[in-house]
């Protein structure tokens, strides 16, 4: 007489979504999603009762602790330094509470401004859905590539191009067109206004410190390097769009951004984005593709279909 509520598990394959490994143990991710959340109760029930996992130390429990975080959302860049994307599919309120938890300075990085609560219910309108979905985690619009050096999608993560980003261009001029709603549209230029700002929470403490700019200004000023999806940019404003909507956005849907290092100077990614592999090949990196359009489809990348045990 025993029947699922809900039995799709398609997205189980997305492992780094349910876990993810820092420094101080594991952290049991509890999801945004009512169906994806049957994915971190059966990974709990794995991690209490596998013989090979019994040695893995579970640092923080995001069930146990009732709060919303993904782990297509978290990035560890260093020994204390976590990158946490928010808004989205995790909850920003969550950041502060990590870097008690785990003794890590967390680097809160915008998606979405909103109160989060889950308010949209099944059939109701999700203004600027599709923009959410493109932009659903942090790695599907920046991953690490080598050590200080990062493959973003251009534009987005640069205060300079807040207001006036290819994206932000094609939004206003759908909405001329009337090809968008007044309400998609704005929710879309809010969105994409703030996204990628920034608030630091101090390790131990939980303490907020304002960073200027948004994530990409925050890290060139630390010197980094980064990798842009699509490759190089035009200079031109004509042809930066032009470039943005005819390769660096088909490639982007193709989770172009979202690689994983497999050791240092080697990365896997989807095959099919021509444009970002020769990008990052330019900078001496070896990237390792295979054929996914059964996978990229589902908004999932390489990095979301890991989920590491152990670091160096």
């Amino acid at each position: 007489s025993y029947r699922h509520v809900l039995n799709d598990s398609s997205s189980t394959i997305w492992t780094r979504d349910s876990a993810f490994m820092t420094p101080r143990g594991l952290v049991i991710c509890n999801s945004a999603s009512q169906r994806r959340r049957r994915e971190n109760m059966l990974l709990r029930f794995v991690y209490a009762h596998s013989p090979l996992l019994k040695d893995v130390t579970i640092a923080f429990d995001a069930i146990e602790e009732g709060m919303i975080v993904e782990g297509g959302d978290a990035m560890v860049v260093a020994k204390d330094l976590l990158f946490l994307g928010t808004g989205n599919r995790s909850d920003p309120r969550i950041a502060p509470v990590l870097a008690k938890r785990l003794d890590m300075d967390v680097l809160a990085v915008q998606t979405v401004e909103r109160e989060f609560i889950q308010t949209i219910q099944p059939g109701q309108k999700n203004p600027a859905r599709e923009l959410k979905v493109l932009l659903l985690h942090l790695d599907t619009f920046f991953t690490m590539i080598a050590a200080n050096h990062a493959l973003a999608v251009p534009y987005l993560l640069e205060s300079e191009f807040s207001e006036s980003s290819p994206l932000v261009r094609y939004i206003q001029g759908a909405r001329a067109d009337t090809r968008l709603s007044a309400e998609d549209a704005e929710a879309a230029l809010k969105m994409l206004k703030g996204f990628g700002s920034l608030k630091l929470y101090r390790r131990g403490t939980g303490a907020e410190e304002k960073v200027e700019g948004k994530l990409a200004d925050h890290l060139q000023r630390l010197n980094w390097k980064f990798t842009w999806v699509g490759g190089a940019r035009p200079t031109g404003q004509a042809e930066a769009f032009s470039h943005f909507m005819a390769v660096t956005y088909p490639e982007l849907r193709r989770q172009a951004a979202n690689v994983v290092q497999a050791t240092p100077g080697r990365v896997i990614a989807y095959a099919g984005n021509p444009a970002t592999k020769a990008a990052i090949e330019a900078n001496g990196i070896a990237v390792d593709t295979f054929a996914a359009r059964e996978l990229w489809a589902w908004h999932g990348g390489p990095h979301c279909l890991t989920q590491p045990l152990m670091r160096g």
